[in-house]
């Protein structure tokens, strides 16, 4: 299976990011496969310590990124995707932290992108 990289910018999501990351964790999809990047742009909330929490309680490749400044949806998103062409994603899918996936979502995206590269 290709290497996706799933990044999530939050900023004062804490009422979102526990279901959207439990959605993401019950994906199947390979996890060795899979990898995961929240970036949080300095939430005034309890956003940053409910992922320091979840994080490590999660299956699969977690990576999170605490800023302690605000760099924007844009800014966030591309120092993210630094760190998932680094890892050596082939997709890199962007997620908001109020959304969650469905469990087939991401072959059903793998198998759109191999019928319409």
């Amino acid at each position: 299976m290709p290497k996706i990289a799933i990044i999530i910018i939050t900023y004062n999501h804490e009422q979102d990011i526990e279901h959207c990351l439990q959605s993401v964790s019950a994906a199947n999809y390979p996890s060795a496969d899979l990898a995961v990047f929240v970036r949080d742009n300095a939430s005034g909330d309890h956003t940053p310590e409910l992922l320091k929490q979840l994080a490590p309680r999660l299956p699969g490749q977690i990576k999170v990124t605490l800023s302690q400044q605000n760099t924007g949806f844009a800014g966030g998103n591309n120092r993210e995707y630094n760190q998932a062409k680094a890892w050596g994603a082939e997709f890199v899918f962007l997620l908001n932290p109020d959304a969650a996936l469905s469990p087939n979502c991401l072959h059903i995206l793998v198998e759109a992108m191999a019928q319409y590269p």
